[in-house]
């Protein structure tokens, strides 16, 4: 299982090799992209990219997390790739990706090094819901 990570300018242009998923985040008050990519099943999600509740904001649920494993369960045996952008593709994007792949492998280092920053709330959640502890985390 491949997980790319990519900034919205990036997801633009990209093509997969093979079948993938697309997880598309974008903050509240940016237009969807996608609508008419040939991904055979994709979700997209708004939320700013913040690591606490700010007044004002729009964060990352529980409920975005449970979307976010639904697919995963739903597509994990079926597709190559998972394809996830948010808009700078360092913060969000990679903390999904980190997740997941700490889910389907055990390991998740590969987007805690170099350009990638995960958002700490994101990762942390997708990983409570899929485990229900916080052990194992960062």
């Amino acid at each position: 299982m491949k997980f790319t990570v990519l900034s919205r300018k990036d997801a633009q242009t990209y093509k997969p090799e093979g079948t993938a998923v697309l997880i598309s985040i974008t903050d509240p008050e940016s237009d969807q992209m996608f609508p008419d990519h040939d991904y055979p099943h994709a979700l997209y999600l708004k939320f700013h990219d913040i690591d606490r509740v700010i007044s004002g904001y729009d964060t990352f649920e529980y409920e975005d997390a449970d979307m976010i494993l639904e697919i995963w369960e739903m597509e994990k045996d079926n597709v190559d790739e998972f394809v996830i952008h948010c808009e700078a593709g360092i913060s969000r994007s990679a903390a999904v990706a980190a997740a997941l792949s700490k889910i389907h492998t055990g390991n998740d280092m590969e987007f805690f090094t170099g350009r990638f920053l995960p958002n700490q709330l994101v990762y942390s959640m997708i990983l409570y819901q899929h485990f229900g502890t916080l052990e194992g985390q960062r």
